[in-house]
Order: C-alpha cells, then sequence, then structure tokens
C-alpha cells in the first residue's frame, strides 16, 4: 500500500522539479527494497528520459529503469538507458552487468556467462561480475567452473564472508568435503552459525 501511495505522489505533481525528485525517491525506495515492479517505474521513465541530473540516484534509477524494461521486453527503452550510460561512462562494468542481466532475464544463461567473462578480463576488479559469473554458472550447472572462479575472486576479496559461504556450499555439493573444510575457517562457523549445522568434534 505504501508503494502505491509512493506511486501516486510521483504522478499528481505538476512542477517538474518536484516530479522529478519524488520520482528519484520512489525509485530509490524500489532498489532498496529490491522490489520488481516495472508497472510502476516505467511509467515513470518519461520523467527522466527530458531530464538529466548529475546524481547518483539518477544514474541508479536509469539502471532500474533499464531492468524494469528488460523484464517486460520493452528493448527500445532499455536499448536508451543502455546508450545513456555509455555516453556518460562509457564502456563500464555496469553497463555489461546490465546487458548480462538482459540476457539472464531472457534465460539466455550462455549468452551472459559470456558477458560477464568478456567483461571480468576488462574490469578483473568488480565484485559484482564475479558474482554474477558464479551465479550463472550455477544455473548452468557447472559447479566447478563456479568453485574456480569463486576462488579467483577471494584471491582478491578475502574478507568476503558470503562468498566463502557460498564456496563451501559448492564445494559440499560436488561432495568435497575435504576443500569445503580447508576453505576460511570464519566463513566455516559463519556458516555453521547462519544453518543452524554446528557439529560436535
Amino acid at each position: 500500500m505504501e508503494l502505491l501511495v509512493r506511486f501516486r505522489n510521483c504522478t499528481v505533481v505538476t512542477d517538474i522539479l518536484e516530479k522529478v525528485d519524488r520520482t528519484l525517491e520512489f525509485l530509490s525506495f524500489v532498489r532498496v527494497y529490491s522490489l520488481r515492479r516495472p508497472d510502476l517505474v516505467l511509467p515513470l521513465f518519461r520523467v527522466l528520459r527530458d531530464t538529466q541530473v548529475e546524481t547518483i540516484e539518477y544514474w541508479q534509477a536509469i539502471e532500474l529503469i533499464a531492468l524494469a524494461a528488460a523484464d517486460v521486453s520493452n528493448y527500445r527503452i532499455f536499448n536508451w538507458c543502455c546508450d545513456k550510460i555509455k555516453k556518460r561512462f562509457g564502456d563500464n562494468w555496469r553497463l555489461h552487468r546490465l546487458l548480462g542481466l538482459f540476457h539472464e532475464i531472457r534465460l539466455d544463461y550462455r549468452a551472459a556467462a559470456a558477458v560477464y567473462e568478456n567483461s571480468l578480463v576488462k574490469h578483473p576488479s568488480c565484485p559484482q561480475l564475479y558474482k554474477r559469473q558464479v551465479a550463472i554458472l550455477k544455473s548452468l550447472n557447472s559447479y566447478e567452473q563456479a568453485a574456480v572462479v569463486l576462488c579467483d575472486y577471494l584471491k582478491n576479496f578475502m574478507v568476503d564472508e558470503e562468498s566463502w559461504c557460498e564456496l563451501v556450499f559448492i564445494y559440499l555439493y560436488l561432495r568435497k568435503y575435504e576443500e569445503a573444510s580447508n576453505q576460511n575457517p570464519f566463513g566455516i562457523v559463519s556458516l555453521m552459525s547462519k544453518t543452524g549445522s554446528f557439529c560436535r568434534f
């Protein structure tokens, strides 16, 4: 209900600056709570299409609109958002992530994996790309390859507790118990506490 009230507040305003502010606020709310509501996001596209504000919120809203457009196969809006991001930031990792997610939404996991793999060559320090690639490899049932990618990632991002847990889960899925037990002890203890699977030795 609160979401619909916030959406309505965006649409009833006539002052363009206030409308942009309310639209950015609404889209930020949608993004923070990870809501997939293209029916509410796409009608606000026109507000942001005709204006440009150099804020983080604006560019995050453009990304959100691109994802909403991909959800409903609106290629015109998706391409507009990607072109806008490319003009402003060039060939960056955010654009590659959007293109990969576009393929994921269309269930073309092999194309998405190729996008992430090529992007990681250009942007090897981007954790989001690694995580998307691992998710895709798991979707393709390539757990061995997912473990390799995750190990490469953890060489650079050693304090990512969630990824250590993910690696342990992958090794357990593959029945590689020795590799699972040799992982970061912090990750194993955290995993055990989250799943409630404390063992008595």
